[in-house]
């Protein structure tokens, strides 16, 4: 594959994470998917079992969120058979604080996390990121053969950290720096096969990293991760010299495959 075919793909290719919010349709309802929204999840609204099930049959959902008060909490029917179904869903469960229900019992069922209201949108968000980790890392194929260097670039330790941990567990050999002037000191002492930066940096931001790569090791490429809604859209920042862009939130399965389609490609 080409370099030009390499940037051609990554530049077509959507990353949008989807999301099946089931629930009764209440405004507050309403108002969660029009945030998360916002922050760059797709959502698509089921409010009785019989459209979720549509919808779970006709599009490609990455998550479910459902209200406590559509499920029989008795037993779970509905959760067991999408648990038997889509063994590759993970499913999230809102409730209310004087709801009751037996949270073994819905984990048995096939729940992998709760939300309890009132809840922030930063709980909400930090809850889908980590359940979808969880279901990416068992995903991951046995790729150690790879064994490529793979440099993170995120002034936020959980996410890098993150990234780091999932790189590890798909074969690569990744290190992590918290700015980009500790990113070029370590680039100077040691190489790398690629190099992964957040925009918004402390000291040096991500763009200005990527023009010292691009300088001193011209053939090292960079992928920019940014913010969903931030000034640098994936247009920008291919000008600006990225080889690939993310926009969060992601799936760190399409992060790999960027990987992969650069440092097995051939480039």
């Amino acid at each position: 594959m080409t370099y030009t075919e390499i940037h051609y793909n990554i530049n077509n290719v959507g990353n949008k994470i989807e999301i099946l919010l089931i629930g009764d349709g209440s405004q507050i309802q309403d108002l969660l998917k029009d945030t998360l929204q916002s922050i760059g999840y797709e959502v698509r609204m089921a409010e009785d079992l019989y459209v979720a099930n549509e919808i779970l049959s006709n599009y490609p959902i990455d998550l479910i969120l459902i209200d406590s008060g559509m499920v029989d909490s008795s037993n779970f029917r509905f959760i067991r058979a999408v648990r038997a179904r889509l063994k590759h869903i993970p499913i999230i469960l809102m409730a209310d604080p004087v709801h009751k229900f037996d949270l073994e019992r819905a984990k048995d069922a096939g729940v992998d996390d709760f939300l309890q209201r009132p809840f922030r949108i930063e709980r909400v968000e930090r809850v889908i990121e980590d359940t979808l980790t969880l279901y990416d890392f068992r995903q991951i194929g046995e790729n150690a053969f790879l064994n490529k260097r793979v440099l993170v670039v995120d002034d936020d330790k959980h996410l890098r950290l993150m990234l780091i941990d999932a790189l590890r567990n798909y074969g690569y050999k990744p290190s992590g720096a918290g700015n980009g002037e500790k990113a070029m000191r370590i680039l100077e002492r040691e190489g790398f096969d690629m190099v992964i930066s957040d925009i918004r940096m402390p000291k040096m931001d991500g763009i200005s990293l990527m023009r010292e790569i691009k300088d001193k090791c011209p053939f090292t490429p960079v992928v920019i991760i940014t913010g969903y809604g931030q000034a640098y859209t994936l247009k920008k920042a291919f000008d600006a010299g990225a080889d690939g862009f993310l926009s969060k939130p992601f799936r760190l399965k399409e992060l790999e495959r960027i990987i992969r389609e650069f440092i097995n490609g051939g480039r």
